[in-house]
């Protein structure tokens, strides 16, 4: 498994409840699939989830159209949102995912790694 980074990728989210993973289905006009943005089954990425006023924020691993759920943070005190089935997915960088590259670059540049 490797981490991904991929663009354009805003899709709906079919999936209700707090179970993992959670299934993504057609894309925002204007974005894309995961397919379509070139994430494959094993592939780990990071995601934002917005469902009404509820949000969550994680990591997870590609399964064709599914994401497994590890949340950083979110609206239910950083648990898993109970999704309505009708949320939807943006793949993105997460502020966590930015520090952990900007604190291996700073070790990288003093010289630790």
């Amino acid at each position: 498994m490797a981490g991904k980074a991929g663009n354009r990728c805003y899709v709906n989210v079919s999936t209700a409840g707090t179970g993992s993973p959670f299934t993504t289905t057609t894309a925002i006009s204007g974005f894309q699939t995961l397919s379509g943005a070139g994430f494959n089954t094993g592939d780990i990425v990071e995601y934002a989830i917005q469902d009404g006023a509820n949000y969550e924020d994680g990591w997870g691993v590609v399964s064709g159209a599914t994401i497994t759920r590890n949340v950083f943070d979110s609206s239910n005190a950083g648990a898993a949102i109970n999704l309505s089935g009708s949320a939807l997915c943006i793949i993105t960088l997460t502020a966590q995912g930015a520090q952990a590259i900007l604190a291996y670059t700073a070790q990288r540049l003093a010289g630790g790694l």
